[in-house]
């Protein structure tokens, strides 16, 4: 067997899927909509009306005292929530501004909780499935913090780089253009206009307006290149590409494509420093499995699916087509 390691990953990738798949026959859904929450996380992400937090504690669901005696670790495995508002946070001054709100920050809050919606029709989306996979319980409304406490540190920092860079782009390009622009560089998605992701998506080339590997491939390969011509050694440009290139992962939001694109990328440094040579559909059977056991609700998630079918696909077919 000419690769034994991608025979076993597509094993347990399959083992994976299958004990996940016959786990529990749980429900999607958190708390009831409207359910009072209050909630203790950690700050990973924000925009300009909403953030996102790591779920350390649910310390309290009071309007419904059936779930008051519900074990809270049955939503353990959604561990990330949604805190939308619009315009100001409610709570404390000190608390409720840009400047303190800092990814990192421990908050704790209460507010209104609510699910994602499932699809209900044959083929529609469902935003309940796609959150799920990502690791999110649902959604809290009309959130007043109570408590913040933290220091900001490097993601915070990574995020103040990502939108000074946005801000730069939108100096540049006219608006339409640096919304593309801000999507394909910095993963910026939101600001897209309907009419232009329509067309994308008509035209079969939305994934553009996504950080792709092909992104990552070309940062990582081409500064490590760089390095090398620049005369530093083998170590130096390997160490120093590959840093560079998960600090972009970061600030991006490391999505699933990214993950694997990166985590390929640093195999492929260590072959280099090891001596070893690189096979591709080795190092992707390797990644899937390590993300799958991260987290296997991404084995349903359709990036997953798409990214690893793709390299597979050309891993596969090109050795088989006629040079």
């Amino acid at each position: 067997m000419r690769r034994p390691l991608l025979f076993g990953s597509f094993c347990l990738v399959a083992l994976i899927a299958l004990i996940y798949c016959r786990g529990p026959a749980e429900s999607l859904a958190g708390p009831p909509d409207g359910t009072q929450l209050i909630v203790t996380g950690q700050v990973c992400d924000k925009d300009d009306n909403s953030f996102e937090i790591q779920i350390l504690e649910i310390s309290e669901i009071f309007s419904d005292a059936a779930f008051k005696q519900q074990d809270n670790s049955n939503y353990s495995k959604q561990n990330k929530l949604i805190i939308s508002y619009d315009g100001a946070l409610s709570g404390d001054d000190v608390f409720c501004n840009e400047q303190a709100l800092f990814i990192g920050a421990e908050v704790t809050l209460r507010g209104s909780f609510y699910n994602f919606s499932s699809a209900t029709n044959p083929g529609e989306f469902d935003f309940a499935k796609y959150y799920y996979s990502m690791g999110y319980l649902g959604r809290i409304y009309d959130a007043e913090v109570l408590a913040l406490s933290g220091d900001a540190g490097l993601r915070e920092y990574l995020y103040g780089l990502r939108m000074m860079w946005k801000t730069r782009l939108y100096e540049v390009f006219p608006e339409k253009e640096a919304t593309i622009m801000a999507a394909i560089l910095l993963g910026e998605k939101g600001d897209v206009d309907e009419e232009i992701r329509a067309l994308y998506e008509r035209n079969g080339i939305v994934h553009i307006l996504s950080i792709s590997g092909l992104h990552i491939t070309i940062i990582g390969m081409g500064l490590y290149k760089l390095l090398r011509k620049l005369g530093l050694s083998v170590w130096a440009a390997a160490i120093g590409g590959a840093v560079i290139l998960v600090l972009y992962g970061m600030m991006t939001g490391f999505g699933v494509s990214v993950c694997r694109a990166v985590g390929m990328y640093l195999l492929r440094m260590l072959g280099l420093l090891w001596g070893r040579t690189y096979d591709m559909l080795t190092a992707l059977g390797f990644v899937g499995v390590l993300m799958a056991l991260l987290n296997p609700a991404w084995l349903g998630h359709m990036g997953y699916l798409l990214s690893f079918g793709s390299v597979l696909g050309l891993g596969l077919l090109l050795p088989a087509l006629p040079t």
